[in-house]
């Protein structure tokens, strides 16, 4: 959960593939937006920007019964969203995202199969 400009910015997964990312009036806890997502990690605000990953399916992945099956590893989405809720970019990532940081417009990821740097992202406005 983070907070900025008055808005309330909250993830929630409901089960491993399912999830939301919601926006409320801090002041009186009117929901502004919400929007489905497959497993969003925390959020991160930095710049104007909400900056989240969510779970994708494997390269090569196959659906069965609204499950996806595959023997690689997972991959992410890291997204950025302007206040409204609206995608300014995203980027698919080969390896789940563990953790996400952001300052002065740039996003730092690290994946589950680095343990030493991780990689960079930038967002050009």
């Amino acid at each position: 959960m983070q907070s900025a400009n008055g808005i309330l910015y909250i993830s929630s997964t409901i089960t491993r593939r399912q999830g939301y990312l919601y926006a409320y009036n801090a002041k009186d806890g009117q929901q502004i937006w919400k929007d489905a997502y497959n497993n969003p990690s925390p959020i991160v605000i930095a710049s104007g920007r909400i900056y989240f990953s969510e779970l994708a399916p494997a390269i090569g992945a196959k659906e069965s019964h609204g499950l996806y099956v595959s023997s690689g590893p997972g991959r992410s989405i890291i997204y950025a969203l302007g206040s409204d809720g609206k995608e300014v970019w995203h980027k698919d990532v080969a390896y789940r995202v563990i953790a996400l940081s952001a300052s002065n417009g740039t996003v730092n990821y690290a994946e589950d199969q680095l343990t030493v740097t991780p990689a960079k992202a930038t967002a050009k406005d």
